[in-house]
Formats: C-alpha cells, sequence, structure tokens
C-alpha cells in the first residue's frame, strides 16, 4: 500500500470481466514547481486507467477501502442469474461460504472453482456430481472453516503466504485448533489454497 505506484484490478463489467484499473504515482516536485501546481492530480485515460498523482498515504488507504467497500461480489442480473467476482482471498471466502450457506452447488462449482480443479475431477473420472457429494456431506465443516476465516483475516486467526507454484494459501494457525478436553478439534478443514485466474482469484481446494 506504501508503493510508489499501486494498482487495483477489479472486474466491474456486467457483460466481460473487464480490469479497471487506478494507479497511484509520485510527481516530482520540480516538475509541480515548474508549472506553477497547475497539473490535475487526477487523469483518466484512454482505456479506464485512472492516474493519481501526489495522494498522501492516507489519501492512498482510504481510496483503496472505499474501492473494496463498494465491489460487488455478488450481482443479480436481469435474466435472474447470478455472477459472483472475486479479487481479493477474502472475496472467494466469502463467496464460497455464501454458496454452501444456500446450498448453491451449482454456483459454487461455476463461479468459484478454479478451471484446474475442475479438469482434475474430470480426469478422475469424476465431475460435478461427486463435487456436490463433497461439499454436501461436509458442508457445515466446511461452512464452520471458512466462517473462521472470513472473520479472522483482519485478525491473528490466519495466515496467507504464497506457495512454491504460485497458489496463495490460507491457513488457520494451530492455536485456533487446539483440540478441547476431549481431544476434538473445532475445525476438520484448515486450509484453503486459491489460484489467479485472469483478473481474479479462484477456489483450488479446502483441506
Amino acid at each position: 500500500m506504501r508503493s510508489t505506484v499501486l494498482s487495483i484490478l477489479l472486474c466491474v463489467s456486467a457483460a466481460a470481466c473487464t480490469p479497471y484499473r487506478h494507479e497511484f504515482h509520485k510527481r516530482p516536485a520540480f516538475v509541480d514547481k515548474a508549472t506553477g501546481g497547475a497539473l490535475p492530480n487526477q487523469v483518466t485515460l484512454d482505456d479506464g486507467t485512472v492516474l493519481y498523482y501526489n495522494l498522501s498515504d492516507d489519501e492512498r488507504d482510504n481510496r483503496f477501502a472505499r474501492e473494496m467497500k463498494s465491489f460487488e461480489l455478488r450481482r443479480e442480473e436481469p435474466d435472474g442469474s447470478v455472477r459472483l467476482q472475486a479479487v481479493l482471498p477474502e472475496h472467494v471466502l466469502a463467496n464460497a461460504l455464501e454458496c454452501l450457506r444456500a446450498e448453491e452447488y451449482e454456483l459454487l462449482w461455476e463461479q468459484v472453482l478454479a478451471d484446474e480443479t475442475r479438469l482434475a475431477y474430470a480426469s478422475d473420472g469424476k465431475g460435478f456430481e461427486e463435487f456436490k457429494a463433497f461439499f454436501k456431506r461436509n458442508r457445515i465443516a466446511l461452512a464452520r472453516t471458512l466462517s473462521r476465516m472470513v472473520n479472522g483475516m483482519a485478525t491473528a486467526d490466519v495466515r496467507m503466504g504464497y506457495m512454491a507454484d504460485g497458489s496463495l494459501r490460507c491457513e488457520l494457525y494451530s492455536v485456533v485448533n487446539r483440540p478441547d478436553s476431549t481431544g476434538r478439534r473445532p475445525y476438520a478443514f484448515t486450509r484453503v489454497d486459491l489460484v489467479h485466474e485472469g483478473f481474479g482469484l479462484k477456489l483450488r481446494m479446502i483441506s
């Protein structure tokens, strides 16, 4: 967030997922001095990219927060269909959790799950029905993990990091899943792996 250039990619087109890009730059002081400060602090390019110049760190952070707050995770189209979008890990977790709560397994399969995972199901001679059976059978346990992760993103409950293959792993810290007096752990699933697809993130697996 403190870097000279910060780019935010958001899927904002209902017809096609197109990039909506914001870039933050530092304009050299001598340029402002030479022009008497007459240059604009915001410029929109033909491709929709918005350039911001000389915003303070707080201004950048606040603008980023507003963009994320206004981002639509779930959009209902005029024809009644639902479109899910995700560019941050918490977006994927929230979409997956909502699909589980509403038992929208087909929506979860088609719009939250990564292409490579669907292909892996196919290569094993399986498909949507096997996927649905697993998520339906483990619905409560999966929802419990996803809910804790969504609520714990801003705390010390969840750690995130990139794996060697480029996937992003969200994992509950072991202290969160300590066994109780009977030896049972509260969470059967503790890891969620995500992958980048296009301009967004998709769910690879939950383990």
